[in-house]
């Protein structure tokens, strides 16, 4: 038999299952191709998707760094907190002025950080009333009130609160300003304004001298004055008037002051006369040239501070200022020179 006539049928059938599997596999070859250029596109999308997204967050972080440099080199106090009155936000100036480092102020009450205790309450009652009426007579104005500080002592600040909402919550923001240094020039500025109108509505130091002490006290916030009279007869100073407080029971130390005159140099009141300047003392208890110091001790006077009285450029009295705080040399007082004259 013919071998080629045998192989024939075999070949024909090896063709036709030849065809049949290219007719299969090219499409098959197609859609593998076709996938793989999906993958690819799809790859080349989520690089860039990537790319915009760490260039998004490298901008969000450069726009919080800079935010929070803005905020911390800001000349006031930057305080956050959230609608139940808890700290979120704490800048450099706050530490300055109220004390607290920022790790210790997050995640306190703000009523019991900056506010003094006798606000407290009224702050929590505003907080909720803003909750649940949306309004707030304090919010968006500029305000003065009392801040306290972490060692308890309370100072003059100038603070506007702003609330934003964010989603279905509200946040607030104080900008706050410690105005201590205004308020006390503004003191004096009134104080030496009262005695100016005293002296000139008075006819002697006789007659201004206790309305002279009363205004002094009242505006720079002494609790007790003492006006002395130069007696040149005698060249001693003798106590012309004093003025207290009513929430100062110095009684004791009044009287021992009625009993002593000075010469120039002894005493307070002496020092002033001899020197012609204001003087500073800032505890009269420690002071060895304070000859009523066991009064001022008992009845918790310490802070002293006293200025000539002068009628042209001749020293005619001194004026004593007491308060039961210790207090640091106020330089901008010491260099007042009170404009009295006959």
């Amino acid at each position: 038999m013919d071998r080629d006539l045998i192989l024939l049928p075999i070949r024909a059938m090896m063709w036709k299952l030849g065809m049949a599997g290219v007719v299969v596999w090219l499409p098959m070859v197609g859609l593998l191709l076709w996938a793989t250029g999906r993958l690819r596109e799809q790859h080349r999308q989520a690089q860039q998707e990537s790319e915009w997204a760490r260039a998004a967050e490298a901008a969000l972080l450069q726009s919080q760094e800079r935010n929070r440099v803005i905020v911390d080199t800001a000349l006031d106090a930057v305080i956050s907190m959230d609608a139940g009155g808890i700290i979120t936000d704490w800048n450099a100036q706050a530490v300055n002025i109220f004390g607290w480092e920022r790790e210790e102020a997050l995640g306190r009450r703000v009523s019991e950080t900056v506010i003094p205790v006798r606000d407290r309450d009224a702050h929590e009652r505003g907080l909720r009333h803003f909750l649940d009426t949306g309004q707030g007579a304090l919010l968006n104005r500029r305000i003065e009130m009392m801040g306290s500080h972490r060692d308890g002592h309370e100072f003059p600040v100038e603070i506007t609160i702003s609330p934003a909402r964010l989603g279905d919550a509200y946040i607030f923001s104080a900008f706050i300003r410690d105005i201590t240094a205004r308020k006390r020039t503004e003191r004096q500025l009134a104080s030496q304004y009262a005695v100016t109108r005293v002296l000139a509505e008075s006819r002697t130091l006789e007659e201004a001298g206790p309305k002279i002490l009363q205004a002094i006290c009242e505006s720079l916030e002494w609790e007790l004055g003492i006006f002395w009279r130069l007696d040149r007869q005698g060249s001693v100073l003798r106590c012309l008037d004093v003025w207290q407080s009513p929430a100062l029971n110095a009684e004791e130390f009044v009287l021992d002051t009625w009993r002593h005159t000075f010469t120039i140099g002894k005493g307070l009141p002496g020092r002033i006369w001899q020197a012609g300047e204001p003087t500073w003392i800032k505890d009269v208890v420690q002071e060895a040239n304070f000859p009523r110091g066991g009064a001022a001790a008992r009845v918790g006077l310490h802070g002293a501070f006293g200025f000539p009285v002068r009628v042209g450029t001749e020293v005619e009295g001194v004026i004593e200022l007491f308060r039961r705080e210790i207090k640091q040399p106020d330089e901008q007082l010491l260099k007042i020179w009170w404009p009295m004259s006959d």
